[in-house]
């Protein structure tokens, strides 16, 4: 999961944009907000058998998404 990971990050730029808030926008036009990066690592995650879920809510009044994964049954933020 830290390959995916580190390749989503190298490949997409945080930035707004049509697709920004889902996975095409990070994985096939390399720009995404916080909901996209997530999206796009669930999905990949998924790929490769890694349970994940895709998690909202708000960081102080910030509205934010991320990803809770289970890697052997640890579950890890």
């Amino acid at each position: 999961s830290v390959i995916l990971h580190d390749r989503l990050i190298k490949n997409t730029n945080y930035d707004f944009g049509f697709n920004d808030q889902n996975a095409y926008g990070a994985l096939v036009e390399g720009k995404a907000v916080c909901a996209g990066y997530t999206r796009a690592y669930q999905h990949l995650l998924h790929k490769v058998g890694i349970p994940s879920w895709f998690v909202s809510g708000e960081v102080g009044d910030i509205n934010h998404a991320w990803n809770l994964v289970n890697l052997k049954d640890n579950v890890i933020e």
